[in-house]
């Protein structure tokens, strides 16, 4: 609690109240943009934690946007957006067809709001107006629930809130653990086979109801999305902005790598590489990772100098040379070269990618 200067008590905002990561948009670790995505290259991750999903004939790009809402929340501007663009249309929409923007929560974090009323809140602005839905559903897929919102006015931003009550647990396979908790959808199409009426939780994998629009039959359509927040109640209160340090580390978790933060993955740098020698046993290339990962997962290591994953560079004959990772543990593991001789230096570069 605080006192204003009339010493009237008032209630200071809960801190972390949000339980989505990224919902501004500021962490983008991989890259800011992603051209010519279809089916064979979904999940197209390009924001941190965020993931756009598709089974459609369309073909779409991502990028980080600064179009954005002109309205401060909680004292501060947007800084970005997420930013989806068809490039290639799918006017019909097939029966077993969709596509959208897809965040997963972690098992662990959704064991606080089972069974509790929720509100989710963001900004959108789409070119298509009409009917459009949120899908919330568990991580096996056997439970889902529908929400419809409404997009009034074409290539302008609207503030949305959807308020519903989360599932309690007592059906349905529910990971409360390292897993998919509870996955959240900002559908764009959806066929037939996944429709189902809104406003109630139902078994089964659904995503959208008949009303839903096809956002992807034209190449003019685009969608843009920021200031996504899951917090407890029935009200949407102003977004929470978490300091930028702790807003990385909290997508380090499912995502970090060596690079320095605005270079792409691949590209041939020693900026910030880790160095190994070969001795008698497998070397000493240790990959030490500065967030416990969500599992163990294993990281992809890239040659300095040519930029190939799979590759260190061994710094005596200067080649590449294939790379053997191991030791893997959720927060460290090592690489190096099985070619390379005693007392030989190598280099790489790696990424890790823990993601649900």
């Amino acid at each position: 609690m605080a006192l204003t200067k009339a010493g009237s008590i008032v209630l200071q905002q809960p801190y972390r109240k949000n339980f989505i990561i990224n919902g501004a948009f500021d962490i983008w670790q991989r890259t800011t943009s992603i051209t010519g995505i279809n089916n064979a290259s979904c999940p197209a991750r390009v924001a941190d934690r965020f993931q756009w999903s598709m089974n459609s004939d369309a073909v779409v790009r991502v990028d980080r946007s600064e179009v954005l809402p002109t309205v401060a929340q909680a004292g501060r501007m947007f800084g970005s957006c997420y930013a989806m663009q068809t490039t290639t249309a799918d006017t019909s929409i097939g029966a077993t067809q969709y596509g959208g923007i897809l965040y997963c929560i972690e098992g662990y974090d959704i064991q606080a709001i089972m069974g509790r009323i929720l509100t989710l809140s963001f900004w959108v602005r789409s070119y298509k107006t009409g009917i459009h839905c949120v899908k919330f559903g568990n991580g096996s897929s056997d439970l889902s629930y529908i929400a419809e919102y409404t997009i009034n006015a074409s290539n302008t931003y609207e503030y949305k809130t959807i308020t519903f009550t989360m599932h309690d647990g007592a059906s349905g396979t529910w990971n409360f653990t390292n897993g998919g908790g509870l996955w959240v959808m900002w559908i764009l199409a959806c066929g037939s086979t996944f429709h189902t009426t809104a406003g109630v939780w139902q078994t089964g994998n659904l995503v959208a109801t008949s009303n839903q629009v096809n956002g992807l039959d034209s190449s003019s359509n685009g969608f843009r999305l920021t200031g996504v927040q899951l917090e407890l109640g029935s009200v949407a209160t102003p977004f929470e902005f978490r300091p930028y340090a702790e807003e990385l580390a909290l997508c380090q978790r499912y995502y970090e790598k060596s690079y320095d933060y605005a270079t792409i993955p691949g590209t041939a740098t020693g900026a910030g590489a880790v160095l190994g020698i070969r001795g008698n046993g497998a070397g000493t290339g240790a990959i030490s990772y500065k967030v416990t990962k969500r599992s163990n997962s294993t990281p992809v290591v890239y040659s300095i100098i040519t930029g190939t994953a799979g590759q260190v560079r061994n710094l005596n004959p200067n080649t590449d040379q294939t790379a053997t990772v191991g030791n893997i543990s959720d927060s460290k593991a090592n690489a190096y070269s099985g070619g390379a001789s005693i007392s030989d230096i190598y280099a790489f570069q790696w990424t890790l990618d823990a993601e649900l």
